[in-house]
């Protein structure tokens, strides 16, 4: 991301391995850079859901996503 200061990062992994991933992001962050679990929130929230694409979309961030959500 240091190449791209503007960049908003998608992760699309299966969800087992998602939660992994996510701790790993979190563990070996160097910058404070949001991230964000769109695999947590259930289908029913859907208003929730929006919001986080909202600011995954507003500012330079992580977006988690499971492989399912995204089909």
């Amino acid at each position: 991301m240091a190449r791209h200061p503007t960049a908003r990062l998608l992760v699309l992994l299966p969800e087992g391995i998602l939660d992994p991933w996510k701790r790993e992001f979190q563990q070996w962050q160097v910058e404070d850079i949001p991230v964000y679990d769109f695999h947590s929130i259930k289908a029913e929230k859907r208003v929730e859901q929006l919001e986080v694409l909202k600011s995954w979309n507003s500012k330079r961030s992580i977006l988690f996503v499971g492989s399912k959500q995204f089909t």
